[in-house]
């Protein structure tokens, strides 16, 4: 059964081995990573055992990323792949789990099945980014295993391979810090420990005492988690402070997104990237009643945990997995996500599908109706997710839906925007700018991106309001002041552009295309020497920045230092071998240097490339005779 329900999954989330990567936070993991890009080495290890990677500390999900690259290089459905085999895994192994904690096979594969294919959880297994959810679920799921066969028979050995696995989850993503509550929870049902219920496992009995007492190293591990991810959240800015958003509201955001993942768990639709906050827009009436309605079945859940004990293990499961991401700390702008149902959604099926089944079970006539509707609730979901897979096919894809199912969403604006312009639909763009800034005048990012996209339509003045603007709202965005000088050289004002790059390198020095780009400002204003400087940083910094190398070569040579030239020009046709008149300017270099049989060759493959190309005819000739006078 366990292998039935991984087959459908593959065939559910085989389709995103044709997607593309996407360009919300797909490119800082992966593409744009040096060091994943580097695969597995002895020093991209070291990296990722110290890297924060966007405001998080998350080393083997790291480790994973550069393990995909090793093997798959750029191809984006490889990278997918990897997270659709880690789900399966996850499905079968919380099947035989339920399996072997209940011994009821058909309730388990539900579960299982419900987990498996709900589109809330799309999101965690068709984003690449999102790897590190799937990764820790899935070594949560190991360390529930690892926790079953130590209470079958405990022995110290047995309770550090649970030490270790849960420290694995939590260096993939530290979302389980609340695992060790609900390995208690499972201490009373299904595993039968505290003597509490019936239970058909025969374990040892434990007192409530001896059971805390047991998960303590477990509990300082989730400890020491926490205060590790809190530390560099707040350092790297992604903790929004309590002026931002008020404690008042984030209460009222934590009971509505609790009855909105209970909805969308029961009609999944309407399904997002992200989710805007609502900030003080939730209305006061409907917190209450949520408020209400969460206590009430808590108290009923309590209240019927006799006779029906998977009722409470089931909705705690749910309620107590949630907390870390809750939005009482309030990291990142949106006001829930669909990724982090994906292990809580799990407590939720338990209390669902064991209650039905215990409803129906004394009617035979019941159980087969029961039986087929769960089959066809299953069919439903497994449909619904492969048409939400379908979503996640590329940038414009995900954010056009987002746009479509959601109001005033900047984010979603924003990066389709970003996706449009990449694609050369620049007015396009400047539409989802400005309907981004419709919704947040204050948005840095958008001002820059929008100035970027008037300055490819030509209007630098344009242009320069908003990278200005950008400046105002985060003085120290480098990107913004960099385009700054790019309006402004369009302007003519280079003396302005060459201001605007000054503050791009003092706030980020290891930018290329800054140091590029001052350099040719300095060089129409006749400062070689500086100009030389910063272009040999820019290679430096990026040894494959063909039109750094490029110009600094012909400023080698026009200086009079024509052999340090040389081995620019000659990486520039490393890198770009059809570029011909990098090959005419080598030649000219070449002939300055009395090497008129390379220059020669270099001269014919101007030519080659640019028949066209009367200037290098003629140089090729010059070489020809300077050969000739030689012999």
């Amino acid at each position: 059964m366990a292998l039935v329900l991984a087959a459908v999954t593959l065939g559910v989330f085989g389709r995103t081995l044709w997607h593309d990567f996407v360009n919300f936070d797909d490119r800082a993991y992966v593409i744009q990573n040096r060091h994943v890009r580097q695969g597995l080495s002895l020093e991209s290890v070291r990296w990722a055992l110290t890297a924060v990677v966007v405001s998080n500390w998350h080393p083997l999900t790291m480790l994973s990323h550069m393990a995909d690259w090793q093997c798959f290089g750029a191809w984006a459905g490889g990278h997918h792949l990897s997270s659709v085999l880690m789900h399966c895994a996850s499905v079968v192994l919380l099947s035989i789990l339920l399996e072997r904690w209940t011994g009821a096979m058909w309730r388990s594969a539900a579960v299982a099945g419900i987990f498996a294919w709900h589109p809330l959880h799309v999101e965690s297994v068709a984003w690449i980014a999102e790897r590190k959810d799937v990764l820790s679920a899935l070594m949560g799921f190991v360390a529930l295993w690892s926790y079953t066969s130590y209470v079958r028979a405990p022995t110290w050995r047995r309770y550090v391979v649970v030490c270790v696995v849960l420290a694995l989850s939590l260096l993939s993503k530290p979302m389980l810090v609340t695992l060790p509550a609900l390995m208690l929870l499972l201490d009373y049902w299904p595993l039968g420990r505290t003597g509490t219920i019936d239970d058909h496992l025969g374990l040892p009995r434990r007192s409530s005492r001896q059971l805390v007492f047991e998960k303590l190293p477990l509990v300082a591990l989730a400890a020491a988690s926490a205060a590790v991810t809190l530390t560099v959240q707040q350092t790297a800015g992604a903790v929004r402070a309590l002026e931002t958003i008020p404690l008042g509201n984030r209460v009222a955001n934590a009971i509505d997104t609790y009855i909105k993942y209970i909805a969308q768990t029961l009609v999944p639709t309407r399904l997002a990237v992200f989710y805007p906050h609502p900030m003080e827009n939730i209305a006061r009436l409907d917190v209450a009643a949520g408020a209400i309605g969460l206590v009430a079945v808590s108290v009923f859940v309590v209240r019927a945990a006799r006779r029906r004990p998977y009722l409470p293990v089931g909705w705690f499961w749910y309620l107590g997995t949630l907390v870390p991401v809750i939005g009482l700390v309030q990291v990142g702008d949106q006001a829930r996500a669909d990724r982090y149902t994906y292990f809580p959604l799990v407590g939720l099926a338990i209390a669902l599908v064991w209650w039905a089944g215990d409803a129906v079970a004394a009617h035979a006539h019941a159980r087969r109706a029961t039986a087929i509707g769960a089959t066809a609730i299953l069919g439903a979901l497994a449909y619904l997710a492969w048409q939400q897979v379908g979503v996640w096919r590329n940038s414009g894809t995900l954010f056009a839906h987002a746009v479509a199912v959601t109001t005033r969403n900047r984010t979603a604006h924003y990066n389709l925007g970003l996706h449009l312009a990449e694609l050369g639909h620049t007015p396009e763009a400047i539409e989802q700018y400005q309907a981004a800034l419709a919704v947040d005048e204050k948005s840095a990012a958008a001002h820059n991106n929008l100035g970027l996209a008037y300055l490819r339509m030509g209007d630098a003045a344009q242009a320069a309001v908003h990278h200005r603007r950008a400046i105002e709202l985060e003085h120290d965005n480098a990107a913004a002041h960099n385009n700054l000088g790019l309006a402004l050289m369009r302007l003519e004002d280079v003396e302005g552009a060459i201001a605007a790059y000054r503050a791009a390198l003092a706030l980020g020095p290891r930018n290329p295309q800054a140091q590029y780009n001052i350099a040719v400002a300095l060089g129409l204003r006749g400062q070689s020497d500086e100009a030389v400087d910063h272009l040999r940083a820019a290679v430096e910094i990026y040894p494959d920045f063909v039109a750094a190398h490029y110009s600094l070569a012909r400023f080698l040579a026009r200086s009079e230092r024509p052999a340090e030239a040389v081995p620019h020009f000659l990486r520039v046709l490393q890198l770009r071998p059809t570029f011909g008149e990098a090959h005419n300017q080598l030649g000219l270099v070449l002939l300055d240097l009395g090497e008129a049989d390379r220059a020669e060759h270099h001269f014919q493959e101007a030519l080659r490339l640019n028949p066209a190309a009367s200037h290098a005819r003629d140089n090729l000739d010059r070489a020809r005779r300077q050969n000739r006078n030689r012999s």
